[in-house]
Order: structure tokens, then C-alpha cells, then sequence
């Protein structure tokens, strides 16, 4: 039940998540996460406590932020770190949970100004079992206000504002990915990392690859995005087998994300070098998708553009490769 003891609006002014969350928390008296991937400070507003609907609606239209669903004050700005996608960050000042933070089963803690948590923190902790959290929730940065808060309530806070899953295990405290939370976590920083290239020819290079990946991203069923984020560094292959239809559903991700070199009419390719290469849709694709945010699509190719390559004859490979760092 959403507590609100205060009768007129609370105002707000201005600060870091930090100072949000101290505001949030004294005026429900609840306790407060707030992930920020993207630290920024937050402007001044008022919010009314007197219902979660109320202070929901206030949140997100002033912060930038908005609450997880359900009843609880979880804010997320909705997006990941951006050193994931080549962006540059500004270094961020982490706060040491200790061990005194946790007595009798409840979590006590506090981070002031630019201080921040990060979820890989919680591994050190002694709780009555080892907490296990999966590595792209791990340095999401966390403003927290948490006043004698049950463990497992506190880890579910914090697996809900990174974009991830709390499950209470016989062996360990897990905190797993949410697939739909990262993948949209995931576009909504690929959308960011376009808007922040500078103009040039890097840029060009750069917006196409956000194009292609965040369409390869949005299309992957939740097992293949899982696939992709099993772990850092982590790349997964897609096989497509010949003549199936999500080779035209590539083509067309291809040409939307570079339409000055590929002519899906003709199925041709146009290299850096000016050289017009075939694809031949009847041999097998391979699309590898890196966890780091890179695509390679690798497709044949047939040894000329009019008669084609004869079935069981010639024709070679080009591997295409998207990066958005």
C-alpha cells in the first residue's frame, strides 16, 4: 500500500538521483532505488505524495525517469550504460555496501550526492546465501534510500531498476536479466548513441550500424536476445537457412540502414571500393550478433549479375560488419 502522509505538493529542488531519492522516500516514507545509466542531474519539480498514481505521473513527466510498474518507488531512466555502445561517461563515484548495512536479515543504506551503488557490490555481501547477478546489470548505477528493508525485498528493487529478475534460489539469490527490460533498454540507448555522433563520415558508418543492429535486436525472439547477452563479450550465431524469408527480412534491414549501396532489386552489393558483388539468396546466411553491440552478416554470393551462378557452382562469400563504438 502506497503510504502518503503529506497533504499538498512536495517540492523538489533539483539535485542528483540521490537527492530525489532522499526527497521521495521522506515524503512517502517508503523506501526508494533509482537506476540511472545515465547519471545526469534533475531538474526542480513538485510531486504530490498522496497517491502512487499522483507521484507516478509526476515523476516521469518531470524527471525523465519512470516508475518500474507495480506499487513500489522504483525509477529507471530506461536505458543502459553507454560505455556499451561506445559512448563516452563521466567517471562515477561508487559507494561500498558493507557488510553493517545488512543486520538481521535487512538492508540499511544510503547514498548521498553523487554517490551510486552498483548491483556487482551485492555479491560481497553476507547474506544467508551468495547473491549471483547477471554481468549487464551489474554496473548500472544506483541512487538508494533503503531503511530496514527485508534482503529480499531489497534485491527485488534492485533487479527490477536494472532491468532484470529476483528469484530465491536453494543455493543463491539470483538477479537475472529480464529480456524484454534489457531489449528495450538496449534500443532506447542505440536510439541515444545516434543522437550523439558527431557529423563526418564516422558518423555515416555509425548511424547505419545503429540502424541495422537496433532492427536485429527488436527481431530477435526472446531466446535469441538471451542467447546474445548470455555474458560479456559474447557473440551468437544465427543460421538462415537458403531461400527462407528471414533472408529478405535481412536484405531489407541491409538496405534501410545503407540504401546507397545495396540494390535489393538487383541483389547487389556495392563495396568500399566501388566493386558490385551478387547475392546468390539460394546458400545459406550467417548473422553473428555481439553482446557489445556488433552484427557481422555474413552471405554468398554468386559470380555474376545476369544468368547468375549455376547451381553447385562457384560463387564465394562477403562478410559485412556493423559497430556502433
Amino acid at each position: 500500500m502506497f503510504l502518503a502522509l503529506a497533504l499538498a505538493a512536495v517540492h523538489f529542488p533539483g539535485g542528483s538521483a540521490a537527492d530525489l531519492a532522499k526527497a521521495l522516500s521522506g515524503a512517502s516514507h517508503l523506501n526508494v532505488v533509482i537506476a540511472q545509466a545515465q547519471p545526469k542531474q534533475i531538474p526542480a519539480f513538485d510531486f504530490d505524495p498522496k497517491s502512487f498514481e499522483t507521484l507516478a505521473w509526476d515523476v516521469k513527466s518531470h524527471s525523465g525517469m519512470r516508475i518500474v510498474a507495480g506499487t513500489d518507488v522504483i525509477l529507471t531512466d530506461d536505458l543502459l550504460p553507454g560505455k556499451l555502445a561506445g559512448m563516452a561517461e563521466p567517471s562515477t563515484k561508487w559507494k561500498d555496501i558493507s557488510t553493517d548495512s545488512v543486520k538481521d536479515g535487512k538492508v540499511t543504506f544510503e547514498t548521498t550526492g553523487e554517490e551510486r551503488l552498483n548491483a556487482a557490490a551485492l555479491e560481497q555481501l553476507k547474506f544467508d546465501k551468495p547473491v549471483k547477478v547477471h554481468w549487464i546489470l551489474r554496473d548500472q548505477a544506483m541512487a538508494v534510500k533503503a531503511d530496514s528493508m527485508p534482503a529480499t525485498e531489497f534485491l527485488t528493487y534492485v533487479a527490477k531498476a536494472t532491468g532484470g529478475r529476483f528469484a530465491n534460489t536453494k543455493d543463491a539469490y539470483m538477479l537475472s536479466m529480464d529480456t524484454e527490460a534489457i531489449r528495450r533498454r538496449a534500443l532506447n540507448l542505440l536510439a541515444l548513441r545516434g543522437k550523439t555522433v558527431p557529423p563526418g563520415d564516422e558518423s555515416k558508418r555509425i548511424q547505419g550500424a545503429v540502424a541495422f543492429i537496433s532492427k536485429v535486436l527488436q527481431d530477435l525472439t526472446p531466446a535469441g536476445f538471451a542467447q546474445v547477452f548470455a555474458s560479456a563479450n559474447n557473440q551468437a550465431n544465427f543460421d538462415i537457412p537458403a531461400n527462407n524469408p528471414e533472408y529478405a527480412v535481412l536484405l531489407r534491414q541491409l538496405a534501410a540502414a545503407d540504401p546507397t549501396n545495396i540494390d535489393l532489386n538487383a541483389l547487389a552489393i556495392r563495396g568500399g571500393n566501388g566493386t558490385v558483388q551478387y547475392l546468390d539468396p539460394r546458400r545459406p546466411a550467417r548473422l553473428t550478433v555481439g553482446s557489445n553491440f556488433t552484427a557481422i552478416l555474413s552471405l554468398s554470393t554468386r559470380n555474376s549479375g545476369r544468368g547468375g551462378r549455376q547451381p553447385g557452382g562457384g560463387g564465394g562469400q562477403i562478410q559485412l560488419q556493423f559497430s556502433v563504438n
